[in-house]
């Protein structure tokens, strides 16, 4: 008889990656070069693990969206510049990773990024070898889609969700997964419905006994 196997899916910002060591600075500077805003530490924080599209209708709004492409291009200069220079996970990422490949559970990534940008923070964070999979966004657009099409491909017994944000809390109820969320990131007024709640990424192991 084949063993039980569960799915250990991760978003990525909020989660894995403290996304604001190098967003927020990304952000400003963008916004500075473009004359748009101003926007608060808070408002930029609120945007972590949105699709990128959703940016920038909230960013731009109807008045700027002639500055669309340039916004994507300024943006993606200055986010590649501070994510090289600042990135980091939370403290015990790595550990953990490791820790639960070793006990057996299937890890991925499926987060609101295309596969190019997933890979590439992996590779800057320096954890990209701790996934079976890594899954980023669908033609839909959405994480709940995402999370669909990963289960698919993993083909597994149980899915956990592990994320920060409410697009992970639906991607997992729609995908009849249990959802884990993640007080320290960037959505904590957004998890009142979780099925688990953890205070640091260590708190995983509890919940998956």
């Amino acid at each position: 008889m084949e063993s039980y196997r569960t799915l250990v899916a991760f978003d990525l910002d909020g989660t894995l990656n403290r996304t604001e060591l190098y967003a927020i600075n990304a952000y400003k500077k963008t916004f500075k070069e473009l004359n748009i805003g101003p926007f608060s530490d808070s408002e930029i924080k609120s945007r972590f693990g949105a699709p990128f599209q959703e940016d920038i209708e909230y960013f731009l709004g109807d008045d700027n969206r002639k500055l669309e492409n340039l916004y994507r291009e300024l943006l993606l200069k200055n986010w590649n510049k501070y994510l090289k220079l600042n990135a980091k996970t939370y403290d015990g990422v790595v550990d953990v990773l490791e820790s639960l490949r070793k006990k057996g559970y299937i890890l991925a990534i499926c987060s609101n990024a295309t596969i190019d940008e997933i890979n590439n923070t992996l590779d800057i964070l320096k954890i990209k070898d701790k996934f079976d999979y890594i899954q980023g966004l669908t033609i839909k657009n959405n994480k709940e889609d995402s999370l669909r099409v990963l289960i698919n491909k993993a083909k597994v017994d149980l899915v956990y969700m592990v994320g920060d944000r409410f697009y992970d809390y639906k991607a997992a109820q729609k995908n009849n997964a249990k959802f884990i969320g993640c007080l320290y990131g960037y959505g904590k007024e957004e998890l009142y419905k979780a099925e688990y709640l953890i205070n640091n990424i260590r708190e995983l192991y509890n919940i998956l006994k």
